[in-house]
């Protein structure tokens, strides 16, 4: 007889993760949400075009100086740490409110800008060392062997949206990771090269059909942040799908689970 749950109904099986749907799926939340996710990501244009005027902009005048024989200084430790101190904070910050306005959408309770600005910063603190240690977990995975790197990247896929809408914990939000990811790993890996082969081919011809600097920097960093926005919506989505296959309930009571 198979599992049941706490009412006594049958379980449904664990579900594979369907890439198709979930990259699909996930332009319909940007479609339903298209100014509330606009408006965020035209703050994460902002935010890396002047990222890129206080830190890359000094590397290409050093490179643009070197090629003119002239002496150019390259960005000290302070200024590397500031960049990369406020990448940490605002990365963390745009993956909070993006995976909570895409998880809200799913579960058929769309919220505005400002209440996935005001959960955002709810839950910005947890979020920011989260990050800190998946980055060392998956550096530190990387540096004994590119596989195990490869592994903890997979196993630790939806930690975020684990952390932003269960808020569990540090510890328990990298197993709960783990526990969603079992089964499907496979598949996050071919979406992930599938995404990342798209994405890398798109900005490697832009990079080379657009001028560096100016204009064409500015393009660059517009499209890259579209992108970025879109990838978070996937990661929300992808979420929602291992939690409904895992779980084993349907949409009505993952509703009732996070209330």
């Amino acid at each position: 007889m198979g599992e049941q749950d706490s009412a006594g109904q049958a379980l449904a099986p664990v579900a594979k993760l369907e890439i198709g749907s979930v990259l699909s799926r996930s332009f319909g939340v940007i479609r339903r949400n298209l100014i509330s996710l606009g408006a965020v990501t035209l703050l994460n244009v902002i935010f890396q075009g002047v990222m890129f005027h206080l830190f890359l902009g000094d590397l290409t005048n050093m490179a643009m100086g070197e090629a003119a024989g002239e002496a150019s200084g390259f960005p000290d430790g302070g200024g590397i740490a500031a960049y990369w101190l406020l990448a940490v904070v605002f990365s963390a910050f745009l993956m909070a409110i993006v995976t909570y306005g895409t998880v809200q959408d799913l579960r058929g309770r769309p919220e505005g800008l400002g209440q996935w600005l005001r959960y955002g910063l709810n839950v910005l603190l947890p979020a920011i060392v989260l990050m800190l240690v998946w980055y060392v977990i998956i550096v530190l995975g990387s540096i004994l062997l590119v596989v195990p790197g490869v592994i903890f990247l997979l196993m630790l896929w939806v930690v975020f949206p684990v952390m932003v809408m269960e808020r569990p914990g540090i510890i328990a939000s990298l197993r709960r990771s783990a526990f969603l990811t079992q089964g499907n790993r496979w598949r996050l890996l071919g979406m992930a090269v599938l995404m990342g082969a798209i994405m890398g081919a798109v900005m490697w011809t832009i990079s080379f059909a657009l001028p560096f600097g100016g204009l064409g920097s500015a393009i660059y960093n517009a499209i890259s942040a579209v992108l970025g926005i879109y990838w978070l919506v996937v990661l929300g989505v992808t979420y929602y799908d291992l939690r409904m296959a895992k779980d084993g309930i349907d949409i009505g009571r993952v509703t009732a689970v996070f209330d």
